[in-house]
């Protein structure tokens, strides 16, 4: 019977990188069209550039292009160029924006898609995703989180221009859908390293006999027939392993209703 091995987010992050975000999280003050305009023309002037060299490029005032550059370096598609102020384009970035230039915006919707899905700065927003599969939230929600986790309180005005800013960018790279207002979670669970193998993939541990118990390392760990399950100790790896197990259940019980209501139908027409 194969096995299943359940990590957390959290625990794909590696050693100094896991430190490095610590605290962090994406905050973009401009919608996704806005940084599409200001990759165009930053595609076109050739980097390294700053928003003092395209505003006028992009049509609009050099404060608004700054804001929008700035985004696409949370998104992963710049970074800064020796100076803060002049970006580059990531590798990612420049794929994205050589498909922006061809107006091919399923490409360009795709690889935002996996770079933040793979962004450690971008794993609480997603984990919130993620946690919320299916179900419609209000995306002030989010951005209240985002706030929590950065220990800011911003003002009405800037969580407002946030808000609006992650609903354009997450309803672009197909991670939510909007619903009256609301921002539905478009991710399912194999996004997120929940997959089942033959045999583990790492070094045996001790293990308790009780799931309930602990290993004396770092994580928790249950071990029976057909299931391995391993968390690390901490709070937001024990909740999210938990939304996960429960999302799991939740699946489980509607394929097996849909089952036994496809054999019902079947039987009735025999």
């Amino acid at each position: 019977m194969a096995e299943l091995v359940l990590y957390t987010k959290m625990e794909r992050i590696q050693g100094s990188q896991e430190q490095q975000i610590s605290g962090k999280a994406p905050s973009p003050t401009a919608g996704i069209e806005l940084v599409n305009r200001a990759l165009n023309a930053m595609y076109v002037h050739k980097p390294p550039v700053s928003y003092k060299q395209i505003f006028e490029a992009v049509g609009l005032h050099p404060t608004t292009v700054s804001l929008a550059l700035s985004t696409a370096r949370d998104l992963g598609l710049t970074q800064y160029s020796g100076r803060r102020g002049t970006y580059q384009f990531t590798r990612d970035g420049e794929d994205y924006s050589r498909y922006l230039s061809l107006k091919r915006l399923t490409e360009c919707s795709a690889i935002l898609k996996r770079v933040l899905l793979t962004s450690p700065l971008w794993s609480g927003v997603i984990g919130f995703l993620r946690v919320n599969e299916d179900r419609p939230r209000d995306p002030t929600d989010l951005v209240i989180d985002v706030e929590r986790r950065l220990g800011k309180t911003w003002s009405k005005s800037m969580r407002n221009t946030v808000t609006d800013s992650f609903v354009s960018i997450l309803e672009f790279a197909e991670l939510v859908k909007i619903h009256s207002g609301k921002i539905v979670s478009t991710i399912g669970s194999e996004e997120y390293g929940l997959q089942p193998v033959n045999k583990p993939t790492y070094e045996p541990v001790p293990t308790m006999e009780s799931g309930s118990k602990t290993t004396g390392l770092d994580s928790y760990e249950f071990k029976e027939e057909g299931v391995y399950i391993r968390i690390r100790k901490d709070a937001q790896s024990v909740a999210l392993a938990k939304d996960l197990v429960n999302l799991l259940s939740r699946r489980h019980s509607t394929s097996t209703l849909s089952v036994t209501e496809t054999e019902e139908e079947a039987s009735g027409k025999s």
